[in-house]
């Protein structure tokens, strides 16, 4: 779903051989031997087509940091379980990082870093 200028998010998980995708509309587990996608569900990160998006898996779930939404997404059913708003000071064009230690999510955007437990 995004535009050639564009950057989806990109989470492995070496243990069970996927890759958890994220554009700005789109979360895909890909199997990473394979290159097949195993399933894909639609999710809402607020982002444009040109966004660039952050992924990180903990505990069964897919991260996804935009530039105003971190979402948490359960991996077995791809259903979002929790969405939070954040202050990046990204635009929707804009990129963010994302790093989780435990259940606590580190999201930085050029002005702000915004730490969520």
């Amino acid at each position: 779903g995004l535009s050639f200028d564009g950057v989806a998010g990109l989470a492995v998980d070496h243990e069970r051989g996927w890759a958890v995708v994220a554009g700005c509309d789109t979360l895909s587990i890909i199997d990473i031997h394979t290159a097949h996608c195993i399933r894909s569900a639609k999710i809402d990160t607020g982002m444009s087509f040109d966004g660039k998006l952050s992924v990180a898996l903990h505990d069964g779930r897919a991260y996804v940091a935009g530039c105003a939404k971190l979402l948490a997404v359960d991996l077995a059913t791809l259903t979002e379980v929790g969405r939070v708003k954040i202050r990046t000071g990204a635009s929707f064009e804009g990129g963010v990082g994302l790093a989780m230690r435990g259940s606590i999510a580190f999201v930085a955007g050029p002005f702000k870093l915004t730490i969520i437990d």
